[in-house]
C-alpha cells in the first residue's frame, strides 16, 4: 500500500498546472506550424500544375503589333488576259422578283420536317430531319 500512495503522491508533485498549460500550448503551436507547412505546399504545387497552363494561354492569346501588309499594286486590266468584262446590268431592265408567304414556303416542302426560326423579317428556313452542319 505504500507503494501506490508513493506513486500517487508523485504524480501530483509533477503534475503541474503550469507544465499542463505548457504542454498544450506546444501542441497547439505544432500543429499551426504543420498546417501552416501544409498550405504552403499545396499552395506551392497548385501554382506549379497552373504554370503551364497559365503559359499556354499567354502564347496562344498573346498579340504583337503586327506590321502594316503593303498593298500590292493593281494590274491595268488589259494586263489579264482571262479578263472579260460585261456591262453592268441596270435594275429598272430586271423583273422583280416574286415573294411568297412562309405558309407558302412551308407547303414546298410537304413531306418533310421544317420551320422558320427567327424573328420576322430575318426568318431562317430550317430542316428538322437533316442533321446539323457545323459551322466553322
Amino acid at each position: 500500500m505504500k507503494h501506490h500512495r508513493h506513486d500517487d503522491l508523485l504524480r501530483e508533485t509533477f503534475a503541474d498546472r503550469e507544465l499542463e498549460s505548457l504542454r498544450e500550448a506546444s501542441l497547439n503551436r505544432g500543429l499551426a506550424a504543420v498546417r501552416t507547412k501544409r498550405r504552403r505546399h499545396m499552395l506551392r504545387n497548385s501554382t506549379l500544375a497552373a504554370m503551364p497552363m497559365l503559359l499556354l494561354m499567354a502564347v496562344l492569346f498573346w498579340r504583337t503589333p503586327s506590321e502594316p501588309v503593303p498593298v500590292a499594286k493593281a494590274l491595268p486590266i488589259a494586263a489579264i488576259p482571262s479578263l472579260k468584262i460585261y456591262p453592268a446590268i441596270k435594275t429598272a431592265d430586271m423583273a422583280p422578283v416574286p415573294t411568297i408567304s412562309d405558309k407558302e414556303l412551308l407547303a414546298l416542302y410537304p413531306n418533310r420536317s421544317v420551320g422558320l426560326l427567327g424573328k420576322p423579317g430575318q426568318q431562317k428556313l430550317v430542316f428538322f430531319d437533316e442533321p446539323a452542319k457545323s459551322v466553322n
